[in-house]
């Protein structure tokens, strides 16, 4: 076999290589791509206030995952000091109830809708529950040191079907930027047959019947009713009708009684319980807040002293009790 034949198979064979190794790679990671990538559980955001950073939400059942009615969703989540100051975390914690999404009625938690549909989606509902943010029961009070972490703990109460939309923030306005700590949803299942709301119309009274003509007895046949009097005059006089008398004013209506409402005034609906606990971790590896500004100053004074000597040595010794006086000129010739 020649040099050549045998270099072209080679090339043959190495390029063959490749192909079945790319094939190979393609089947490998086709079951990974294919894979449909899940949102993570709520939404955590970074520079809340200038200060605070939080993570996801968690503890719950994002949607479309559900919860049962009339129990307790727990949403927990951990606030961090990124800034380089103690500082207090301040806002609210908020739970609405959504029965819209789209313009597709939800009031009964029916699925289909994503947690990131309901956090970006066109939502309406009740109006919001709000609890302001829990404090810690740590000595130092709600101060968060620089690296220090904070764990947020609410228990939300669901007393009605939807879809569950919790947050906390500055705002119940959600598109404002920088005003939302954390964000997730969830859905709340378990509710029967909704009952109509409106009050239901008293029925009205049945027309009073009129007797009956009486009938003889034995006969078949109605009794003959009173034929109408002919055109001929009445000798009788008329009666005259009883002059209606004045009344005080309101009288009417203390005779008549309370006249009912025709509107019904629709009942509130439930809001959701907000219940909640905060826990400081432990202090940051290294010095506090108000050690870390002692030793700053510290060093400040350090620098500032560390400067004036330099500029004395510069500048020579101080020059006291009039001019110097030179030192005595020997001469080096000879006596």
């Amino acid at each position: 076999m020649t040099t050549a034949r045998r270099h072209h198979r080679r090339t043959r064979l190495g390029c063959l290589s490749r192909r079945q190794w790319l094939a190979a790679l393609a089947v490998t990671l086709a079951p990974v791509l294919l894979i449909p990538v899940g949102a993570a559980a709520g939404e955590g955001s970074s520079g809340y206030e200038g200060t605070f950073s939080s993570s996801p939400p968690s503890g719950y059942n994002p949607a479309p995952g559900s919860n049962p009615v009339k129990s307790d969703v727990v949403y927990q989540f951990t606030v961090t000091n990124t800034g380089v100051a103690p500082a207090q975390l301040t806002g609210s914690m908020f739970a609405q109830r959504i029965t819209r999404i789209g313009g597709v009625d939800v009031s009964s938690g029916r699925g289909g809708f994503s947690e990131d549909e309901v956090l970006h989606g066109a939502t309406s509902g009740d109006p919001p529950a709000e609890a302001p943010l829990p404090a810690s029961n740590s000595p130092g009070g709600d101060l968060i040191l620089p690296g220090q972490s904070e764990t947020i703990t609410v228990n939300v109460g669901t007393v009605q079907c939807g879809y569950m939309l919790i947050w906390a923030g500055q705002s119940t306005d959600r598109s404002q930027a920088g005003a939302i700590l954390n964000q997730g949803a969830t859905r709340v299942v378990g509710c029967s047959a909704p009952a109509s709301s409106a009050a239901t119309p008293a029925a009205a009274p049945a027309a009073a019947t009129p007797p009956a003509t009486p009938r003889p007895a034995g006969s078949s046949r109605p009794a003959p009713t009173a034929a109408p009097t002919s055109s001929t005059p009445s000798t009788q006089h008329p009666t005259p009708e009883p002059t209606s008398q004045a009344r005080p004013a309101g009288a009417v209506a203390a005779a008549a009684g309370p006249v009912a409402d025709p509107t019904p005034t629709p009942t509130p609906a439930p809001l959701p319980s907000l219940i909640g606990s905060a826990e400081l971790g432990p202090r940051p590896a290294g010095i506090g807040g108000t050690q870390a500004a002692l030793a700053a100053a510290v060093v400040l004074v350090g620098a500032v002293v560390a400067v004036l000597v330099v500029l004395r040595q510069r500048r020579g010794p101080s020059v006291t009790g009039g001019a110097s006086q030179a030192p005595p000129h020997r001469g080096t010739g000879a006596g």
